[in-house]
């Protein structure tokens, strides 16, 4: 799935791959070359070095990835808050999995 392809807007193409996200055909540096980039975070930063030697990078590609950045921290909080519940009170953990099954209500 791409975050952006060449177009009348675009002077990049940006696929997320199962390994992470690529610049396809990259024209920093002087040439045309493929980028990996490892994390969402990284794919941002390449977008403002496009942007900053005046390549057109689509406003819809950075929207993307900072929401998906931002779903995914939201997820990370959630795992970290639900570890260091589970940790602090062993009773935790039996009521989260009874709130799941529906076997518990609010009062």
């Amino acid at each position: 799935m791409s975050y952006c392809r060449f177009a009348s807007d675009s002077d990049v193409f940006l696929l997320s791959t199962r390994d992470g996200i690529e610049c396809l055909e990259c024209r920093l540096e002087g040439g045309v070359t493929y980028r990996a980039l490892p994390t969402k975070h990284d794919a941002v930063l390449h977008l403002v070095e496009h942007l900053a030697v005046g390549h057109r990078v689509p406003v819809r590609a950075f929207d993307r990835l900072l929401t998906e950045i931002a779903t995914d921290a939201r997820a990370e909080v959630g795992r970290r808050l639900h570890d260091a519940l589970t940790l602090l009170n062993p009773d935790v953990q039996a009521g989260l999995e009874a709130m799941r099954r529906g076997d518990v209500t609010d009062a």
